[in-house]
């Protein structure tokens, strides 16, 4: 499965309705591409998610609550896309290796990711981390040594620091 955070709400409206059209601030926010790539976390199963999750929260420098979609990687190569194996952005080195991209998408590719995106949230491979079990991942990943407290920036890196000072 290949993992990355998306905006919940914004694909909502499209869940019961297979005829519904994705609203374009779903496509342009949550599936924004920079040299017709698309980033992505694997996992092995459902149950991993919290890796894919570790990898992308310890970027973030706010801890906001996150919507994270789990698409089905055999389904995607199975249309059509292409996944790279790259070396991804994130403090945690054991992830490092874990990361995805879809590669030389098109116009037309973003229409299948978009389909994707909703197909897994009909069948529930979709999670909401809140405020709360952000911080308590990423604080219990410092405080194991996974990740280094100065790799967090803005709040993320006070809030972690204050929550290991309370411990």
């Amino acid at each position: 499965m290949l993992v990355r955070s998306f905006r919940r709400v914004k694909w909502q409206a499209c869940l019961r309705d297979p005829e519904c059209p994705v609203s374009a601030d779903a496509v342009t926010g949550d599936l924004r591409t920079t040299d017709n790539a698309l980033s992505m976390w694997e996992i092995t199963s459902f149950t991993d998610l919290e890796d894919a999750a570790l990898a992308i929260l310890t970027k973030h420098e706010k801890p906001d609550a996150v919507d994270l979609i789990a698409l089905d990687e055999m389904d995607l190569t199975g249309l059509g896309l292409r996944i790279k194996a790259t070396t991804g952005d994130t403090p945690v080195p054991d992830l490092r290796g874990t990361h995805r991209d879809l590669v030389s998408l098109t116009y037309g590719d973003l229409h299948t990711v978009a389909s994707a995106v909703l197909n897994s949230m009909r069948s529930g491979h979709f999670k909401r981390i809140g405020k709360r079990e952000k911080l308590r991942m990423v604080t219990e990943a410092v405080r194991t040594g996974r990740v280094d407290l100065t790799a967090l920036a803005g709040d993320m890196h006070a809030l972690v620091a204050q929550a290991l000072a309370q411990l």
